[in-house]
């Protein structure tokens, strides 16, 4: 593969497909006769896919953990996930699961969420976090009845959505 040197100390380069994984020896050289550079070893991983998330959204303020589902996982230094386009630590939990806390947002917004083993190449899952103001209650009428259950409630407060999600606990 071609190398595009960047500076006297700093090549690019990028990896050829290949069909197995695990490592592979890995050198530079500068020309065909040269001897090559001392010899690396560059691992091949799969790209982890991802099939589910949950929960699907949380709170703006963020520290929500999300569960990770899916294939290709493996621990690492860099074993990250990405909410948009910020990233945070990933807790691996096994081939096929992880964890991450979310990042807080700013605004209640949806964003895309990958992970990545190498801080470099990431799912492409298609899955996103939905972020949501914190539902805030103010007031519950009347604030007593039976405990057979069945009485209907008024609640009055803020940031409430019409989802399947807003439950009475």
């Amino acid at each position: 593969m071609r190398a595009d040197v960047l500076s006297d100390e700093l090549a690019y380069c990028s990896t050829p497909r290949s069909q197995n994984v695990g490592l592979v020896v890995f050198s530079l050289s500068s020309t065909r006769n040269e001897p090559h550079s001392r010899a690396l070893h560059f691992a091949y991983n799969p790209l982890p896919m991802i099939s589910k998330i949950s929960p699907m959204g949380g709170s703006l303020s963020g520290g929500d953990v999300v569960h990770v589902h899916g294939t290709g996982f493996f621990a690492s230094e860099d074993f990250q996930c990405r909410f948009g386009d910020t990233l945070v630590s990933a807790t691996w939990l096994g081939d096929t699961y992880a964890s991450c806390r979310t990042p807080s947002s700013k605004n209640p917004s949806k964003t895309s969420f990958e992970i990545t083993t190498n801080g470099v190449d990431f799912s492409d899952s298609q899955l996103f976090y939905e972020y949501h103001s914190r539902v805030v209650v103010s007031s519950v009428i009347p604030e007593q009845g039976p405990s057979h259950g069945g009485t209907s409630l008024t609640i009055h407060g803020s940031n409430f959505e019409n989802t399947a999600h807003l439950r009475c606990r």
